[in-house]
């Protein structure tokens, strides 16, 4: 018989202005489950985390929460307090599982215990010998308690963080993927019966996503002895809920897979690849059923529109019949449509006036990136040699920090208004390059999606070598023709990425410079940004923290493997792998050269 949940949400409805964002939705997590959460931007998916957190009320339907129950919650944006790490990992220790303010209880019970003793003479020997025992089992405890100590629960989490070195850093001084760390660790020293992640993964490296990956595994499995060093004990298996649009993390972790589409929400066993599997029978049983749904509303029709002279009661029983088939009908199809894939077609993409299939695109010739920070001097890349042709498509694989960023500009800005280069690199007379960066500084432009896209006015843009009216361009990446008004500055993240990409893909461009281009990607953007990359005729350099993304599309793997000092500087050190299993395994290992 399976327990009762620890949470779960009932017929749960919530919208803003005239915009319903889900209708009846149900959840329910039970000890052990790890649910995973997707849907496209702006389909709900953290108001749901924000109704089960009880942070805002749906506009109807039920929250239930087990009594006394332990949440803790890992959101998108990090917020600490300006103080050291220790402090912050301390602060975070709730009172039943801080060894201090747990020695400092168990010492006023016994003084309130020993003074009973001595001020009441004349205790019945029953009551007397409770007291005594009671302060042995005290004494007992506090040993125990002393034994674990502050000190010896902030080693361990350092430890399990890898964050040994930093112990003394403001949380102002860390980098995004540092904060993340600690962020998670503070989580687990709740030590939460339901763990709630928010996009987890966002804006981190390859090596911290595997870590949180790790983490999270380690608090599935009850194994909690690097943060209690073996002396938590388990009532029940813990779960969570998870929303992300980090397919390796779904898979690996996930259990119970929720789709949240156009208002709808339907569940599907295991992870995300589980889920794909069972997305595609549902939608064949869904268009089947349709199809035999709308065969039986036809013949209805049909029949009605014969002006049979039948009895008035059969005649009106089929009317009404008809009515309810064409109402089931209807929301069968709006139903199905939600769920249905829209799939952008980027095969034609950049082909252009491409004609260099036997052409070096761009030739590294000693490659150096020399940068000097704080009073130390960087070599982030040292003489490197490579060269790009079309059809490659090169990931850059390294922790934050290694220099990813800073070959992405070098790149793209070491040609001057003439054309001309540094000798380091040689680039083909009609090597065109478009960098797609992380700050998404090509949108700091003002303007409407009308101005960037066709400045020139008209109906149609060049795509793939062919003209294409503005409306289909659009809707190839989930925009709508009115979106043409729209200042690009109102747009979501998500949204500010697709339109770089729809505008990035416009400039048809045969070397693609693309520095995190997954960040704040749902699932289906990102399955047809893999789409248009592997069919690309050009040569792409890219980087990403999703593993799913950089395994289906890259063919080679520059890789960080280590920092070393010669003559006073710090050269980082990359090594080529054809295996991202092999290239990631060195990536990590080389995590604290930095």
């Amino acid at each position: 018989m399976q327990s009762p949940p620890l949470i779960s949400l009932e017929k749960v409805s919530l919208g803003y202005a005239d915009k319903v964002l889900f209708t009846d939705f149900d959840l329910s997590v039970h000890p052990g489950e790890r649910v995973g959460i997707i849907g496209r931007n702006g389909t709900g998916k953290s108001s749901i985390v924000r109704i089960l957190l009880g942070e805002i009320a749906p506009d109807s339907g039920k929250r239930t929460l087990r009594r006394d129950l332990k949440i803790a919650f890992v959101t998108q944006e990090i917020q600490f307090p300006d103080e050291t790490i220790d402090r912050i990992i301390l602060g975070s220790l709730p009172d039943d599982k801080n060894p201090d303010k747990q020695i400092e209880k168990i010492l006023q019970q016994l003084e309130e215990l020993g003074e009973r003793l001595s001020t009441d003479q004349k205790l019945p020997k029953a009551e007397e010998d409770s007291i005594h025992q009671k302060m042995e089992d005290l004494t007992l405890k506090l040993q125990d308690v002393d034994a674990l100590s502050s000190e010896n629960i902030l080693e361990g989490a350092l430890k399990f963080g890898g964050l040994e070195a930093l112990r003394s850093r403001k949380s102002s001084q860390l980098s995004g993927g540092q904060r993340k760390r600690l962020q998670i660790v503070c989580a687990l020293l709740q030590d939460p019966e339901l763990l709630i992640m928010d996009e987890p993964t966002n804006h981190l490296d390859v090596e911290t996503v595997e870590w949180l990956e790790e983490s999270v595994l380690s608090l599935l499995e009850a194994n909690r002895s690097i943060l209690w060093g073996g002396r938590v004990e388990k009532k029940h298996d813990p779960a969570f809920v998870l929303v992300s649009h980090d397919r390796a993390l779904l898979d690996t972790l996930v259990n119970q897979t929720v789709e949240l589409e156009r208002g709808y929400a339907r569940t599907f066993e295991g992870g995300y690849s589980s889920y794909i599997q069972q997305k595609a029978e549902v939608q064949a049983q869904s268009a089947s059923t349709e199809a035999k749904l709308s065969n039986r509303m036809n013949r209805e029709i049909a029949w009605l529109r014969q002006g049979s002279k039948a009895q008035t009661k059969k005649q009106t029983a089929r009317i009404q019949r008809a009515e309810k088939l064409n109402t089931r009908l209807s929301l069968l199809k709006r139903k199905n449509a939600a769920f249905g894939a829209t799939e952008i077609d980027f095969s034609g993409a950049a082909e252009g006036e491409m004609r260099l299939s036997k052409q070096d695109l761009i030739q590294f010739k000693k490659f150096t990136v020399d940068k000097t920070y704080d009073g130390t001097r960087y070599k982030f890349f040292n003489e490197f040699e490579f060269t790009l042709k079309p059809g490659m498509r090169v990931a850059i694989v390294g922790p934050n920090g290694c220099g990813k960023s800073t070959f992405f500009h070098a790149v793209a800005f070491a040609r001057d208004e003439k054309g001309n280069s540094p000798k380091e690199l040689f680039f083909h007379e009609n090597a065109r390059l478009t960098l797609f960066d992380q700050e998404r500084t090509r949108l700091k432009d003002v303007g409407t999606v009308g101005d960037l896209l066709i400045p020139q006015g008209g109906e149609f843009v060049k795509y793939g070598g062919k003209s294409l009216h503005i409306a289909s361009f659009l809707d190839s990446f989930q925009f709508k023709r009115s979106d043409l008004d729209t200042q690009v500055s109102a747009f979501s993240g998500g949204e500010r990425a697709r339109f770089l990409l729809a505008r990035t893909l416009l400039d048809e461009s045969n070397v693609l410079l693309l520095d995190e281009p997954t960040n704040d990607l749902d699932l289906w953007t990102l399955r047809d940004l893999e789409d248009s990359l592997t069919v690309f005729t050009g040569a792409a350099i890219f980087t990403s923290h999703d593993r799913y993304f950089l395994r289906r599309v890259g063919t080679h793997f520059l890789t960080f493997v280590g920092r070393k000092m010669k003559d006073g500087i710090m050269v980082n050190q990359w090594q080529f792998y054809a295996d991202l299993d092999q290239a990631l395994e060195c990536s990590k290992e080389s995590l604290m050269a930095l």
